[in-house]
């Protein structure tokens, strides 16, 4: 798995703790669990803006020789 996906996993099982904290009455938690969510659509904001340094042109080369013997 991607790191992508399991951020993607982490936010909405952190979204559904959230919504089982609001309907169950357990103010106690919420502003953890906010924060938490918050935490997480920062990270999945970075993930998602991930630059590669590799282009895979090498890769590229190595693949369109081959193909082209």
């Amino acid at each position: 798995m991607s790191v992508k996906s399991n951020v993607e996993r982490a936010e909405s099982a952190m979204r559904k703790a959230l919504i089982n904290a609001l309907a169950e009455g357990e103010d106690q938690h919420l502003c953890e669990l906010f924060e938490m969510l918050m935490a997480l659509r920062d990270l999945k904001a970075q993930v998602n803006n991930t630059i590669r340094l590799n282009d895979n042109i090498q890769l590229y080369y190595f693949t369109n020789i081959q193909l082209n013997d």
